[in-house]
């Protein structure tokens, strides 16, 4: 048994929240089939057993990236579908923590169990998830530290940026909304490297772009990628807001 534990890879992560409330960050974690909301290149997250949020309910996540990736596809003619089945474990809502397995999957992740927990602290809240795996074949340790890491990193800025655009209704005649992305490959590529730092301003800040220096059009394209991901109420009270107005010039 203490050989078994000295086998497995441990770790933790953790993202904090400026602003966002934990009992307003846990809603969004307790809805256990909408990861696919939060977490960076899930393509698909769908509930396949019980009722989500309760213990013993599994979903199934498929699209996601992975930091091995690049290394299988040299060994293979087709890009492979990552995909795990995922079952929650325990829930409990007082103390703001769930933990669930992977139960099956084509990523080689055995015996594996997270536990999140919101948490919070002055002027909003982190999120923390906690790990242990068998070591993977084809992993290091740290390449598991990053896929986890990052992909917190991004899931806290979407919600903290879902979150602060939760705003009431506002007056439609006060609404003009004109705008025209022209991007490159280039900033496509890179637009990942810029979504923490766009994240974590604000985003009424980002809606007054005036001018179309390259730092800036990178900004823009990055922004209305953000606002594809998005649920419709949030971009609804997007182009109600009177800041909504975008100008690019020519």
């Amino acid at each position: 048994m203490a050989n078994e534990k000295q086998l497995k890879w441990e770790g933790k992560a953790s993202a904090e929240l400026n602003g966002p409330e934990a009992e307003q960050v846990w809603p969004l974690l307790e809805d256990f089939f909408g990861l696919h909301k939060w977490f960076p290149t899930l393509t698909t997250c769908l509930g396949v057993e019980g009722i989500s949020g309760q213990p013993g309910c599994v979903r199934y996540c498929a699209g996601f990236k992975t930091p091995v990736d690049h290394k299988r596809e040299q060994d293979q003619d087709q890009e492979k579908v990552n995909w795990t089945k995922q079952k929650l474990l325990s829930i409990d809502p007082a103390q703001l923590i769930f933990s669930y397995s992977i139960i099956d999957g084509n990523v080689g992740f055995n015996s594996y169990i997270s536990t999140v927990q919101v948490v919070p602290k002055e002027g909003g809240c982190s999120v923390v998830w906690k790990y242990e795996v068998e070591p993977v074949e084809g992993w290091k340790m740290e390449d598991l530290d990053m896929f986890i890491g990052t992909g917190l990193q991004v899931m806290a800025s979407r919600m903290e940026a879902s979150l602060q655009l939760q705003v009431g209704p506002l007056e439609p005649e006060k609404v003009q909304v004109s705008h025209a992305i022209h991007s490159t490959d280039d900033s496509h590529r890179h637009a990942s490297n810029f979504l923490p730092v766009i994240l974590s301003q604000s985003f009424f800040e980002m809606v007054s772009l005036r001018n179309s220096t390259p730092t800036k059009v990178r900004a823009e394209t990055e922004l209305f990628s953000i606002l594809g991901m998005l649920p419709l109420s949030n971009l609804l009270c997007i182009v109600s807001h009177p800041c909504a107005t975008l100008h690019n010039k020519h």
